[in-house]
């Protein structure tokens, strides 16, 4: 399984800058350390253990914490009873071009935000189907909006994901 790093790219432009910065801070230029401040230097390399306290946070096995678990899952469930509200609405009343533009936007969202509880969510809805055809992906990967409602699977794919949705919710109240 892949993990995502989500890191903006300007993050990497910066650090890359400012290690030239401490570089050539510690250059000594005719017996005197360059025009770098102390501080700047400080600043990169706070700069660079948080980033690699991201980074060595992501990549490491440790179970996440319930806390988070829980906030990162509502977070989701909101934007997902938004997505199943509006293909919803817009299998009843048809395609709009507002339904269009607001499906886009809640399909980016989703996108990013997905991935942080897929592995939450992967064994309520796993168990449920054994074919490992996820239902929550099948809401939001098509591009437009017709082929989601279109597809003969839809509802079958808004119950199954609501359900696990529902247990996983249920779960994590259980275990606090």
């Amino acid at each position: 399984m892949e993990i995502p790093l989500l890191l903006h790219w300007t993050v990497f432009h910066k650090m890359e800058s400012q290690l030239k910065a401490v570089q050539s801070y510690f250059v000594v230029q005719n017996n005197e350390v360059s025009h770098y401040s102390i501080k700047s230097a400080t600043n990169v390399l706070m700069n660079w253990r948080r980033l690699a306290s991201r980074i060595r946070e992501r990549f490491t096995n440790r179970p996440e914490s319930d806390k988070r678990k829980k906030a990162r899952l509502t977070e989701f469930e909101r934007g997902y009873e938004a997505l199943v509200d509006l293909l919803c609405l817009t299998a009843h009343e048809g395609v709009r071009k507002d339904s269009k533009s607001k499906y886009a936007r809640m399909r980016s969202w989703m996108r990013q935000r997905y991935p942080r509880v897929q592995r939450t969510l992967f064994p309520f809805w796993q168990e449920s189907d054994g074919a490992g055809k996820d239902p929550f992906t099948r809401l939001f990967a098509p591009t437009e909006i017709e082929e989601v409602i279109n597809c003969h699977a839809c509802i079958e794919n808004i119950t199954r994901s609501r359900c696990a949705m529902e247990e996983c919710i249920e779960s994590l109240k259980t275990e606090s």
